[in-house]
């Protein structure tokens, strides 16, 4: 394994119409990636044939037969050479400076086993959000960071898998992404890593968010009970006693956060009576106004337009 390189790992499937925008962004750094790797994940539209057509020295395509993106992710992992991962979906962009600043962050963190900074929604042409990330605790511009699941379960996710620098031997520990699970296969190894591992976080947007892409796999499977990634999360809580409180009920708020957004993603669908049976979960004790308001919305659909929580 060469050290000080990176490899990006880029999963495809049906992005035509994005993955030069993006693959744009990841030669645009401003500290060149050593190697990118697109894993052509059974794609049936010309997204290959486009990345071919770039003809990009340092890129590898590889094909295989549609297994999902955490096959085409776990592939990619296999076939980098590299002492730093990272990955980048094919509809999103990275800022021209974020390779560079993990690596700073790295030679002041060597102790770390990811390096992660902040991201943008991008709404459609010209639109951002700021994502709600619950950085109260956290009043530097970069450092460790030592509450994920306080902040994760009182806001969005403080960074995602596109934004983050792993060291490639972290994968040997944690295991790689969960096949067969078609949500949440990034976070249950986002979860893993701030677990077992120091993780260094930057305030700095290095990563572009795309949600007005197409085929997005968030939208197209909409899950009707708890995901894998928080049912495993609990399983670790409740077989080690030794964790204290407070972190005990921040991973469960986190769960009970992760359950709530799958209640107000199915009252949005009309799936009244699956947002209910998700509603029950005892766990949502500690998100009482989400709870409270998404039943409520339960029960008088037309507010749903108003689904702001």
């Amino acid at each position: 394994m060469r050290s000080n390189t990176v490899s990006v790992i880029i999963p495809l499937y049906n992005k035509a119409n994005h993955i030069k925008r993006t693959l744009d962004s990841v030669i645009a750094q401003t500290r060149p990636v050593d190697e990118i790797i697109v894993i052509d994940d059974g794609s049936t539209d010309n997204g290959a044939q486009v990345v071919k057509d770039l003809n990009i020295p340092n890129l590898s395509l590889i094909h295989q037969s549609n297994q999902g993106v955490s096959a085409a992710r776990n592939r990619g992992i296999e076939e980098s050479k590299s002492q730093y991962i990272t990955f980048i979906d094919a509809d999103d962009q990275w800022n021209p400076q974020f390779i560079e600043q993990m690596l700073l962050l790295s030679l002041s963190f060597p102790q770390a086993g990811a390096y992660a900074s902040r991201y943008q929604y991008v709404l459609g042409e010209n639109q951002f959000r700021e994502p709600k990330i619950a950085l109260k605790k956290f009043p530097k511009k970069f450092g460790l960071l030592k509450n994920f699941y306080d902040i994760a379960g009182n806001g969005d996710l403080p960074f995602l898998v596109s934004s983050m620098l792993i060291k490639a031997d972290v994968f040997e520990t944690i295991g790689n992404f969960p096949m067969g699970e078609k949500m949440g296969e990034d976070q249950d190894v986002i979860c893993k890593i701030v677990e077992s591992y120091d993780v260094v976080y930057s305030k700095n947007i290095n990563l572009l968010y795309h949600t007005d892409a197409d085929n997005r796999a968030c939208i197209n499977n909409l899950p009707t009970e708890e995901c894998g990634f928080s049912k495993r999360v609990m399983q670790r809580l409740q077989s080690n006693p030794e964790l204290e409180k407070a972190e005990k009920t921040a991973r469960i708020r986190f769960c009970a956060a992760h359950v709530c957004h799958l209640a107000k993603r199915n009252v949005l669908a009309g799936n009244i009576k699956e947002a209910r049976a998700l509603l029950n979960d005892n766990r949502l004790w500690l998100k009482p106004l989400h709870k409270v308001f998404l039943t409520f919305c339960c029960f008088f659909p037309f507010s749903n337009r108003s689904l702001s929580l």
